[in-house]
């Protein structure tokens, strides 16, 4: 989300020591047939996202 500004020490990561573990992350919707668009890009992003981490 923000590799571009910690490369470039725009923004820089603060209380590294408080980070918590990385744990599993699971989403649930109950049908794809009636999903409405902003949830179906929200479970995009979200995918696109964590899978990089």
């Amino acid at each position: 989300m923000f590799e571009q500004e910690i490369k470039t020490r725009q923004v820089v990561p603060i209380l590294k020591g408080h980070w918590g573990k990385a744990i599993p992350v699971w989403l649930y919707y109950s049908s794809r047939q009636f999903l409405p668009v902003r949830i179906r890009l929200l479970i995009d992003y979200l995918v696109a996202e964590v899978s990089q981490q």
